[in-house]
């Protein structure tokens, strides 16, 4: 497995990037994060994951469900699904 610093100004110094073959993993602040590029997965604390930028795919994503029910409802059921967790 190679380790590839990364140099950015918003990651830590410290900050590797373990690559072997089409897999990718790094953790930040205690987050694992693992790409298989192989397997077409990104996975945070091994849990399968998505990537969306926040502005502007959510917003477009998301703009007609507030614009049916409301902003106040739409907030409740986000803040329900997220104390559920992933599990």
């Amino acid at each position: 497995m190679t380790k590839i610093p990364i140099k950015h100004q918003v990651l830590p110094a410290d900050t590797t990037l373990n690559q072997s073959g089409g897999q990718h993993s790094t953790t930040l602040n205690q987050v694992p994060i693992h790409w298989d590029l192989d397997k077409g997965r990104l996975s945070f604390f091994g849990i399968d994951s998505a990537l969306f930028w926040t502005n502007p795919s959510l917003v477009f994503l998301f703009a007609p469900m507030v614009a049916e029910i409301g902003a106040d409802l739409f907030r409740l059921i986000v803040a329900d699904s997220s104390s559920r967790g992933t599990g």
